[in-house]
């Protein structure tokens, strides 16, 4: 009996707890949401997009980085495979891990090729300049967001 008060206890006790790691670990999300927002926000704004175009813009784009992620995810589960390969002390001959590499470079010629579809893709939505307009834009947003990120790293 007394097991079964001290399991039950220990369970009431651990309940909070365990609700409040859920709650961080959504609220997690939230800045990602806010900075995908604001950059669609800011997006809609450069493009000078009227609402038909929006949704058309951003289910196309939506699509394009749906594929970006599997490719990525594709790539990263690579890398992790052969690095923990090279942990465990696997020595495939030169010959394979040539193949290896071989494959992570042809993965980045498909991501590349992905990109260049994506933006082909666009003649038919936007004119050239808001096509070089949505470049510049991705180009800069990307590297304000990683020295953010890299400042608040080493500027905890």
């Amino acid at each position: 009996m007394k097991k079964l008060l001290l399991f039950i206890l220990i369970i009431l006790i651990s309940l909070p707890v365990l609700e409040a790691q859920e709650k961080n670990f959504h609220q997690s999300d939230k800045p990602l949401k806010r900075i995908e927002d604001w950059e669609k926000i800011k997006l809609i704004e450069i493009l000078n997009l009227n609402e038909d175009l929006s949704v058309r813009f951003f289910a196309r784009r939506n699509e394009h980085q749906r594929k970006m992620k599997e490719l990525i995810d594709k790539r990263d589960l690579a890398v992790q495979q052969m690095e923990k390969e090279i942990k465990d002390g696997a020595k495939p001959s030169d010959g394979g891990y040539r193949e290896q590499v071989n494959s992570l470079i042809s993965m980045e010629h498909k991501f590349l090729k992905e990109r260049e579809t994506y933006y082909k893709s666009l003649d038919d939505l936007l004119s050239p300049d808001q096509i070089a307009k949505l470049y510049i834009f991705e180009v800069k947003f990307r590297r304000e967001l990683r020295e953010k990120l890299m400042g608040q790293k080493m500027h905890p």
